[in-house]
Order: C-alpha cells, then structure tokens, then sequence
C-alpha cells in the first residue's frame, strides 16, 4: 500500500480532471509555487489547500463527476494517511497476509507502537498454528518497543505470551523465569487479569517439574483472587490443576475427592472441561486399581469429546490405553496408542506425541517387535523433522537416531547406521 505526498495528490487531481498548472493560479498563488508544492518543494497552508479543493470540485462538476475530498485529504502528510488506513484496519480479524501487508506500512512508515501490536496479531496467529517458536520472536519484537517506552501493562502482557510458547516448546525453566517477570510486574501495577493468569501459568509449570508443593502454593493463591460467580470455569480449570497435583503426590483418593465434588456442579460445565475431568477421574481410578471405573470414566470422556472436544480426544484414548496395559490387554492397548499417537501428531500435541511414543516403543521392545519398532521410530523422526528447530526436539531427535542406529547395528545392517549417523551428524553441525 502507498501513500503520496500533497504535491502528488495535486498533480494526481491535475492529471484526472485535465487541469494545467495555470489554472490553479487564480487563487492567487504562482505557477511557480504550485511547481513546487508538486515537486515537494514546498508545503501547503489550510486556506490554499481550501481553494484548491474549490477548483477540483468545481471542475468534477463539469465533467460529470462527483469528488468526494476536502482540505484534509490534500493536508495529510503520507505517514499520517498510513496511520489512518493502519488505525483503520487493525481491530478487524485479519488473515496472515493482510497482517504482513499492515506489517510492511508500519517498517515504510515508522510506525512503531502499531508495528508492535501487529507483532503481537501475528505471533497470536503463529501460536494458534503450533509454531510457537516464530510466535517468541514477534512477541519479543513487540516486547522491545513496550520496553523502549516502559509500558509496564503491556510488557507484563507479553511476558505471560513469551512464557506460553516456552511452555509449549516443553523449555519450563525458561518459561517459568517469563511468567515470574509477569507475576511481578502486575503486582506492580495491580493488573488483575495479568496476575491471575501469571499464577495459573507458573503453577502449571511447576507441576511439569515436579516440584508439587510449589504448584499448590500458586493454585490457592489464584484461587483466592478469583471471583466465584465471575470466574466459575477458571475456577474449576485451576482445581483440575489441584487434583493434578495430588495425583502426582500420589494422594489418589484426594484427587478423585477433588473431581467429585466438580463432578457436583456436572450441569454448569462445559462439555470440554467435563470431558477432562472425566479423563483424570479416570487415570486417578487406575492408580488405585479400580479398573471398572477407571473404563467407565474413560468412556465417558470418549464419548464427550467425539462429539464437542475432538482436538483433545487423542489424550483420552492415549490415557485409556493404560488400563489394557495394566491387564495385559496388548492389542487393544496397542490400537489405541496408534490412533492416539497419529491424532496427537495432527493436532501437534508434542507432549502426547511423545507420550504415546514412548508407550509404543515399550511395547514393541516387550514383544520383541523389530519390525514395528524401526517403523516407529523411522516415524518418529520424519515428525520431528518437520517441526520447529527447537532445542527439546533436537534432543529428541537425537535419542531416537541412536536407538534406530543401535537396532540396525543388531540387525547387522551396517549401511542404514552409517546413513543415519552421518544424517544426525549433518543436522547436529547445522
């Protein structure tokens, strides 16, 4: 998109109505001036910008036209007509493209602040998609401007988002250090929203790393600062994450105590939070070996995200398989990690992806399934391949290609491991 000078715009007019510079010497200006004023040599005042409009007008008449400008449209400059069709344009929903094209005006342009919240438009759009990578760098981008201006709101915003993708990369450490700077800047400022969410966030986080007490700690405190009739479903969402918590404290009782008493209030919850509660229930079941209803809540939660949560139903089928693990069911087990495991890839689950690898790939050990086993992880690897260059993956990735090497040294396949080395060595020296 381009935005012309008022000289342009004169000359522009000139040109469509079929008006010579001459013309435009009878409000009293030269034709040297208006030569000037077209070439960028000189600027106009509002009372010349008003005749000139008077003759433009005047002259569409004429011809038959209908010219719909006035003295503003001759007086703004470029960058402030880019304002205005940015200013115009940025609360719509808008595709990636447009988002690049707006993008491109803001750089030609200087126009940082909008600039800065199309970083965050985009890296909105690039998390929603998986690429949580990409996100980082145009949220810091956008970061960097708030912080050239100490917009503190803003920055505590940002921090939360920086600390969404890092969590999503399975990078907690770094996560956990963005969400604190987000904890601690709304406390500076008394940004409630922010606050909650930075609570909810490092207790999650806390949890991934096992440190339990810790994740309790926040769950309570964002319990606290929430509003029971405001913030019913964060509420429930946050005490999903409490029974989690004692799950992995092994306190199974309390956890199923917990989901009960949600279970409760079964009528005011939405179909997708429902449909995990029934998930966990379910897992928490298991662990104290009450398999009858351990299946039962894992089919309830199939059901319900067959039909409204089909995004998570991978989850529940990876964690139901469980429950034909445990009594040695390795067909049915197997079925239902596979399905899991190519749904978790499609919803690019990277946490489930790997879960679900790491039950196959012991089952196959345990039959002694070669065959399935180099299939698995021949797979494994072309997923991670396609996905973003991120130190977890590569780690990964790099696991897997020993262990797929080790099984073709075995095999005595010599020449599919050295392939595999040197791809490994060529990715590792990128």
């Amino acid at each position: 998109m381009e935005f012309i000078t008022s000289g342009e715009k004169i000359k522009n007019l000139r040109k469509i109505l079929g008006i010579r510079q001459e013309e435009l010497t009878s409000i009293g200006v030269s034709r040297n001036f208006i030569s000037m004023v077209e070439n960028n040599k000189r600027k106009l005042s509002l009372k010349t910008a008003e005749l000139l409009i008077e003759i433009f007008k005047s002259k569409s008449k004429e011809i038959g036209t209908d010219l719909d400008i006035d003295e503003k449209y001759l007086l703004k400059s470029p960058q402030e007509e880019a304002i205005e069709y940015c200013n115009e344009k940025i609360n719509d929903t808008l595709y990636m493209d447009e988002i690049d094209n707006l993008i491109d005006v803001c750089n030609r342009y200087s126009l940082l602040d909008i600039l800065s919240t199309l970083y965050v438009k985009k890296g909105n759009i690039l998390y929603s998609r998986g690429k949580c990578s990409e996100a980082f760098t145009y949220y810091y981008d956008a970061l960097i401007f708030y912080n050239s201006i100490n917009s503190i709101e803003e920055k505590a915003f940002l921090y939360n988002k920086l600390g969404r993708c890092r969590l999503q990369m399975l990078e907690y450490f770094e996560s956990l250090s963005f969400f604190t700077k987000a904890y601690n800047l709304s406390i500076i400022g008394n940004y409630r929203l922010v606050e909650r969410n930075s609570l909810y966030n490092m207790a999650l986080v806390y949890k991934k790393l096992n440190k339990i007490d810790d994740a309790l700690e926040h769950i309570n405190k964002y319990i606290d600062i929430c509003d029971y009739d405001i913030d019913f479903f964060d509420i429930i969402d946050a005490r999903v994450l409490e029974a989690n918590c004692y799950f992995s404290k092994n306190k199974y009782d309390k956890s199923i105590q917990i989901y009960k008493e949600m279970l409760n209030k079964k009528d005011q919850l939405r179909y997708p939070m429902l449909g995990n509660i029934y998930n966990n229930l379910a897992l928490a079941y298991l662990e104290v070996n009450d398999c009858e209803n351990s299946l039962f809540y894992f089919d309830k939660s199939q059901e319900l995200r067959e039909v409204s949560d089909k995004s998570k139903l991978h989850r529940t089928l990876i964690d139901k398989s469980n429950v034909f693990i445990k009594n040695k069911i390795v067909n049915e087990a197997t079925n239902l990690l596979t399905k899991g495991f190519d749904m978790s890839v499609a919803y690019k689950d990277l946490e489930y992806t790997i879960s679900s690898f790491n039950m196959l790939e012991k089952i196959y050990i345990d039959l002694c399934d070669n065959k399935r086993l180099i299939y698995l992880y021949e797979e494994m690897l072309d997923i991670l391949s396609s996905r973003e260059n991120i130190q977890s993956v590569l780690l990964i990735y790099i696991k897997i290609s020993n262990k797929l090497a080790l099984v073709n040294i075995e095999n005595n396949d010599m020449e599919k491991c050295k392939n595999r080395l040197k791809t490994l060595n060529k990715l590792i020296n990128m």
